[in-house]
């Protein structure tokens, strides 16, 4: 953490924000557990919701939501949330370990889960990657009739492991992410919202459901660089103003990125 803030030229209430971190980090799948298994009173005397007519607007209005996630310690709450809001046709990118380990055993069982979204070495011929490449063509069409029928898909917006990205400025590092979401969005007419989660150090959690990105007119490449820029520019605020409440192997990966080099500024790979 102290690297982080050093990195990010931040130095002032350093202790403060270690102890966040501690707090954070510290017995996070017992307390997301015990907050997943509470009854609604309780669940509500400690969770905070802002913004959360953005998704349910568009839900009941049939149309798909692309809820962007981040790496955040308690980001499976957002999830949880919709399912005692009624929500249960989603989508999650992942497996089910995440769901398991923090107690969302049966909330596991009735979602659809994509597995990863990652074609890097799929070969359409032969060999390993051609199982892989079905899967990741698979996951895009179950994906996507989800969001064409009004459902919920939950992916992380700020994963590194991505097949086609953006490159951009993150606190002085290079920093890479992907485009999918915003593809996804406008080839469904889906609204792609972004959700943040945080554990206040009294004990609240906060989930903040932004109002839906918007690509805006111009050519398709445009308008999937825009809604990406705009993913990443709240993300990176969010990132900088919280970071008691990302988890520490995320801080070391942003300390092994790459210094900020301009000439790579908007290259899509």
């Amino acid at each position: 953490m102290q690297q982080t803030l050093a990195a990010m030229g931040q130095p002032a209430s350093i202790a403060a924000i270690v102890r966040h971190s501690l707090i954070c980090n510290t017995w996070s799948h017992w307390r997301l557990s015990t907050l997943l298994a509470a009854p609604a009173s309780e669940f509500d005397r400690w969770v905070s919701v802002r913004g959360l007519e953005h998704l349910t607007q568009a839900h009941a209005a049939g149309r798909g939501v692309i809820l962007l996630h981040s790496h955040s310690i308690y980001n499976a709450l957002p999830m949880a949330l919709l399912e005692r809001q009624g929500i249960t046709d989603m989508m999650l990118v992942g497996g089910k370990r995440r769901l398991l380990e923090v107690g969302l055993t049966s909330f596991a069982d009735r979602l659809q889960l994509g597995g990863t979204l990652d074609r890097s070495s799929a070969s359409a011929d032969s060999g390993p990657g051609a199982g892989q490449s079905t899967r990741f063509a698979r996951q895009l069409l179950d994906a996507q009739r989800i969001l064409r029928q009004g459902g919920v898909f939950h992916v992380a917006a700020d994963g590194y492991q991505t097949p086609r990205h953006i490159v951009a400025p993150f606190h002085g590092r290079q920093r890479s992410f992907g485009i999918g979401f915003a593809e996804m969005a406008l080839n469904t007419g889906a609204a792609a919202i972004p959700v943040f989660v945080s554990l206040q150090p009294g004990g609240q959690v906060t989930i903040d459901f932004r109002p839906p990105l918007v690509a805006g007119a111009g050519a398709r490449s445009a308008q999937v660089e825009s809604l990406v820029r705009q993913y990443v520019g709240q993300f990176a605020a969010v990132w900088a103003a919280d970071l008691g409440n990302i988890r520490w192997r995320h801080l070391a990966k942003y300390l092994r990125l790459p210094a900020w080099d301009p000439a790579l500024e908007g290259i899509e790979v």
